[in-house]
């Protein structure tokens, strides 16, 4: 009884130290993963974005005019995204765009 209560304590224990062997590799992994993100996410792009993200419309000199535009993609070019879309933004005046999904309403920004 005394044997068979050792043998079968000696495998529990070595197991559990098999598994904990495994657990230990894996968080070295992963730290060095995570050295490896973090430079990452502290680099400079080199990419400069050559467009202007946003703008102030009280400091447009004129207003915005759009005439006739009609857009389709070439993905679906039986449907029209815009159709003869005509549309006038008064200067220092905020427009919001608002309709379905699939409208146009990302497409007149693009």
């Amino acid at each position: 009884g005394d044997l068979g209560a050792f043998v079968f304590y000696a495998i529990l224990v070595a197991s559990s130290l098999a598994t904990i062997s495994e657990v230990i590799g894996e968080l070295q992994r992963a730290a060095g993963a995570t050295e490896r993100l973090i430079e990452i996410l502290q680099a400079k792009s080199l990419i400069q974005a050559s467009y202007v993200t946003s703008l102030n419309a009280g400091s447009l000199a004129a207003q915005i005019t759009v005439k006739d535009v009609c857009f389709n993609y070439p993905s679906r070019p039986n449907q029209a995204a815009t159709k003869h879309l005509n549309l006038t933004i008064e200067q220092g005046k905020v427009l919001a765009l608002v309709g379905p999904s699939g409208a146009g309403k990302s497409t007149l920004f693009e």
